[in-house]
């Protein structure tokens, strides 16, 4: 098997010129500002999410990993795992952590279904 090895600086500088060269440097903060602007990370008081969730912690400077117990006050978490490495972009830093975190959550919402 062929070993892939990954440049996360690059891949970030790749992703930065092509904001500036396509003019949409401005606009890819706009889900940002959106989630501020609307309050988007809050529900109303006694709120809870009970779809089955599944959270994959990669190390952001950031934005610290929340716990299990901080997500389960809110979300109906099926599973839960954290990571070394991986940072904002997960799918090219640590794709294969990402990929058995992905998987080992299907393999648990196979057999869940939701809590009301």
């Amino acid at each position: 098997m062929n070993k892939l090895t990954l440049q996360p600086e690059p891949f970030k500088v790749s992703i930065s010129v092509l904001h500036v060269a396509t003019g949409t440097f401005d606009t890819s903060g706009w889900v940002y500002e959106g989630a501020y602007d609307e309050n988007g990370s809050t529900l109303p008081q006694g709120g809870r999410i009970t779809v089955p969730t599944g959270f994959a912690g990669f190390p952001d400077p950031l934005a610290p990993i929340p716990t299990r117990a901080d997500l389960e006050a809110v979300y109906n978490v099926v599973q839960y795992a954290t990571y070394e490495h991986g940072g904002h972009f997960p799918f090219y830093e640590n794709p294969v952590g990402l990929l058995d975190g992905l998987r080992a959550f299907l393999r648990v919402t196979d057999t869940v279904t939701p809590t009301a």
